[in-house]
């Protein structure tokens, strides 16, 4: 029997919408809520991203365009079918009337119009050459400015770029890539000043703006317990404060207000070992 998970809209695209988007609300003011709607799935989205009454979620070579004017009907009303044989949509950002979308398996960003939103209309796909020969495959996006930052790999080692948007179509204008094999990037965000990526291997990586071939400024990491292994996944920045899920540790509270010096703030743990961080 083929396995069902639920896409829980109305919870999710609030809670999305808000860590995306902090102007949007300040996140002590959420509260636990009541699922008013769902859209059922085959299997469970890799992304979302929200515009409007529109939900968009990823999963393989298929992205999902949800209407959720009425939340406790959603209606899906198009489905974007990308016909490249092996594309998996990890990653989804939307900024303004654009929307990017990462795929790991083919290493390429693809953008859309979705100045209607239930009408997509593909505008350009990156897939060039970084550096040397290697592309990168995209696990996260982030938006700031003029700017999609984007954290994946090079299929060894950790990658962060920064791209130059032009209505829709990238241009690769700095990277950074780690000497470590094996520590592909999770997670990316960045404010006016930095740019943080997280890593499979455990480490959050601070970065200047201006500098991004310079490397990191500074790196945290955590002593993990075995069977709580590290894999540092997403993060989402709110004023001077880092939140990154890690699989090995759970939920973690960075400080950055010296991106010089991270710290950990407050951990919430999934194990009995709550002595990860030595702050």
């Amino acid at each position: 029997m083929m396995k069902k998970i639920f896409l829980f809209l109305f919870t999710i695209s609030i809670i999305i919408s808000c860590t995306k988007d902090p102007d949007i609300i300040d996140p002590i003011d959420l509260e636990i809520m009541d699922i008013a709607g769902v859209y059922e799935m085959n299997y469970g989205p890799h992304d979302l991203a929200i515009k409007d009454n529109f939900v968009f979620a990823c999963r393989d070579d298929k992205i999902y365009v949800i209407d959720i004017s009425d939340v406790a009907l959603p209606v899906l009303v198009k489905t974007i079918d990308d016909l490249e044989a092996g594309n998996i949509f990890e990653s989804l950002y939307i900024s303004n009337n654009t929307l990017f979308a990462g795929c790991t398996s083919t290493s390429s960003i693809y953008s859309y119009n979705i100045t209607s939103p239930a009408n997509p209309v593909k505008i350009s796909v990156f897939s060039s050459i970084i550096y040397s020969d290697k592309k990168i495959s995209p696990y996260d996006l982030f938006y700031t400015g003029t700017t999609l930052w984007v954290s994946g790999s090079n299929g060894l080692n950790g990658m962060i770029v920064k791209f130059s948007d032009n209505a829709g179509t990238l241009t690769a204008t700095d990277y950074w890539v780690s000497g470590i094999s094996g520590n592909a990037g999770g997670g990316v965000w960045a404010n006016a000043d930095n740019a943080f990526m997280s890593t499979a291997d455990g480490f959050i990586y601070s970065f200047s703006v201006s500098d991004i071939p310079g490397g990191p400024i500074d790196t945290y990491t955590f002593t993990n317990e075995s069977g709580h292994e590290h894999w540092g996944r997403n993060i989402l920045g709110y004023g001077n404060q880092l939140y990154w899920a890690d699989w090995g540790a759970g939920f973690i509270t960075v400080n950055i207000s010296d991106v010089a010096n991270l710290s950990a703030d407050a951990l919430i743990t999934h194990s009995s070992f709550n002595t990860q961080f030595p702050d």
